[in-house]
């Protein structure tokens, strides 16, 4: 009998779990996004006062280990079957977008050292900063409305491409290598930004294709128990197991 409790009680939450677990994904992400703009900008809101520049390193570190952490997590109970129902192909556009979005952040970061220390890379950060400010404020919206089940705010996601306009107004000495970074930063930036749109139009109710097919989200699953063929080199008196 609470064997049978317990299976029902599993089956009727599994909705629950999954909107959870996403939300705590959408949850880490944004903090990620806070830990990057207080690296780029110590006068960051998010930055207290006596935190130096290791204290943030190390913040940014933590987040992105229990970002991936929680990533996992989502992967498990969304990508099994994410053809179940509506709702759960809706959890896996979310999902794989989410990543998306942060490997893009990460991908960023490899360029964000070529900028340099004058005016112009301060500039540069400084927008970049309030820009990812502006993502994790949407990100902590979205994830409130899959905790909570609140409907999502409606935004006007113009075709404005506002970083894209500001870098082709700044002047760049010729020869300077940051003439050909600042377009590819704004590429990013505009391609995160983009990720944003989608993620609220999925939670609209949009129907969206999914980027990756039943097949390859099934790769991202984490795999539980072991086969019968890993006993096989164990059954040798060579094998340190056996003995």
């Amino acid at each position: 009998l609470y064997m049978a409790w317990a299976m029902f009680c599993s089956v009727m939450l599994q909705r629950r779990y999954r909107a959870l677990v996403l939300a705590g994904v959408l949850e880490g992400l944004s903090a990620l996004l806070r830990a990057r703009a207080a690296l780029l900008v110590p006068s960051s809101p998010q930055v207290r006062g006596g935190d130096s520049a290791a204290d943030r390193l190390r913040t940014w570190i933590r987040d992105e280990t229990a970002l991936n952490d929680r990533v996992q997590a989502a992967r498990d109970l969304i990508f099994e079957r994410p053809d179940r129902d509506t709702e759960t192909r809706t959890f896996a556009g979310l999902l794989v977008t989410a990543v998306d979005l942060r490997d893009t952040l990460l991908a960023s970061e490899l360029d964000l050292g070529l900028l340099g220390d004058d005016a112009l890379a301060a500039a540069v950060r400084q927008r970049l900063a309030a820009n990812l400010e502006a993502q994790a404020a949407a990100l902590d919206a979205m994830q409130g409305a899959l905790r909570y089940d609140d409907p999502v705010e409606a935004v006007h996601d113009s075709d404005d491409r506002p970083l894209h306009a500001w870098v082709a107004d700044v002047s760049i000495p010729a020869g300077d290598r940051r003439e050909h970074l600042l377009p590819a930063l704004a590429d990013r930036a505009q391609h995160m930004i983009d990720d944003l749109r989608q993620m609220r139009a999925l939670l609209r109710g949009e129907l969206l294709p999914l980027r990756l097919t039943q097949e390859e989200l099934s790769l991202f699953v984490s795999v539980e128990g072991w086969p019968l063929a890993a006993l096989k080199p164990h059954t040798s008196g060579r094998s340190p197991v056996l003995r």
